[in-house]
């Protein structure tokens, strides 16, 4: 089932239910809209079929669906969920209004001297001042002839080194943003394949300009370092420059070097990163 026709639906659809003021209050519990089947998809991916369960916010379960005389209902939640649509309630029109809440995510290219290009997506909303930071060291042309010094196999590819040893970065750090023990950033993203995240010193907020694009999963650094992206383009790259022969200190044999990292923001508005100096 197309988006669309969801959209068309539920716009058809709204203009009927009859729904007392008193709902507005923990709408996504009572509200639901009529469906024409049960197993429903979007866009080739199912979102749900009869006689699966939604957790709701108070630890209850209610269905999927529910089929009632030869008519099959779908809870408001779900589409909002599913679409990416954040529910509101017009008491004056006794409207359920279902409207975009999606995050404007930019893209970033990292160009190189002997490899096919990579694109990456970022994600603000999950680590807003990281992907600031990267943003504005891209658009400065700051990784602009610097190479991939560390590169472990089956682990992950590191650059963004100005000395090109590890031991560099812009002249100022940037706060960690993930979970940690001794921090309040709640919000993580994993670090399977594919990945881009902060290097850092034993310090959790000492991330700078370099980063590391993981090769393999590697969960085990979740709430450690700030993930802030995926590649989506060009992944066999990675494969490429992970199977580099490297020395005895993990830098390849024959230099990685980037050519320049080239940025989409694709509706999306940086400012520049707050820093430590």
């Amino acid at each position: 089932m197309k988006k669309g026709f969801i959209f068309g639906m539920v716009t058809m659809l709204v203009i009927f239910l009859l729904i007392p003021q008193s709902l507005a209050i923990g709408i996504h519990e009572q509200i639901q809209v009529l469906l024409n089947q049960v197993n429903v998809q979007v866009d080739g991916q199912s979102v749900g079929e009869k006689g699966d369960k939604i957790l709701l916010d108070n630890g209850s379960e209610v269905p999927f669906s529910i089929l009632y005389e030869g008519t099959t209902y779908m809870p408001v939640r779900r589409l909002s969920e599913v679409l990416g649509l954040e529910v509101g309630w017009v008491s004056e029109t006794e409207t359920v209004t279902l409207d975009s809440m999606a995050v404007k995510r930019p893209q970033v290219t990292i160009e190189f001297e002997n490899y096919q290009p990579i694109t990456l997506e970022l994600y603000p909303e999950i680590a807003p001042n990281t992907v600031n930071n990267f943003i504005d060291l891209a658009e400065a042309g700051y990784y602009d002839g610097l190479k991939f010094h560390r590169v472990i196999k089956d682990f992950m590819i590191q650059g963004g080194d100005p000395i090109g040893n590890g031991t560099g970065g812009p002249g100022y750090t940037i706060d960690g943003e993930f979970t940690s023990l001794n921090g309040s950033f709640k919000t993580y993203l994993s670090h399977e394949r594919g990945v881009i995240s902060m290097a850092r010193s034993a310090d959790v907020n000492s991330a700078g300009s370099q980063f590391f694009i993981v090769h393999k999963d590697s969960d085990f650094l979740d709430m450690q370092y700030a993930a802030f992206g995926k590649v989506i383009d060009n992944i066999e790259v990675v494969d490429s420059i992970a199977n580099v022969k490297t020395d005895t200190y993990d830098a390849p044999e024959e230099d990685v070097i980037i050519k320049h990292i080239s940025v989409e923001l694709k509706g999306y508005t940086y400012t520049e990163p707050l820093i430590n100096q």
